[in-house]
């Protein structure tokens, strides 16, 4: 995996868990490190995980070809409103901003 660290240096951060070609395509799966998150509502920071999701963003063509990275990203829950702080629209889910920039208010 080193290799693809070298090659595509803002996925450091990542932790790579597979690289698959097929054709003209590379699906790199990847998940984030992230083991915390702050509300966006309230600005606590809390480590009780709600969930996950994966986004699908294409990246930089290598090689001729084109690449999707595949980013499981976790939500997390906000402990002292008692509710999901995985809202995207309101904070929890945080990916790596130097892969992922975030989209609408409030990020994700």
């Amino acid at each position: 995996m080193e290799i693809i660290v070298a090659l595509l240096p803002h996925l450091v951060g990542l932790r790579l868990e597979a690289v698959v070609v097929r054709g003209v395509g590379v699906r790199i799966d990847a998940a984030t490190r992230t083991v915390r998150s702050a509300c966006g509502a309230c600005g606590t920071w809390s480590t009780t995980l709600h969930g996950c999701y994966v986004r699908r963003l294409a990246d930089v063509r290598l090689g001729g070809h084109e690449v999707l990275l595949a980013l499981t990203v976790r939500r997390f829950t906000c402990v002292k409103r008692r509710v999901p702080a995985a809202d995207v629209r309101r904070a929890g889910a945080r990916s790596d901003p130097s892969v992922c920039p975030s989209h609408g208010p409030g990020g994700g």
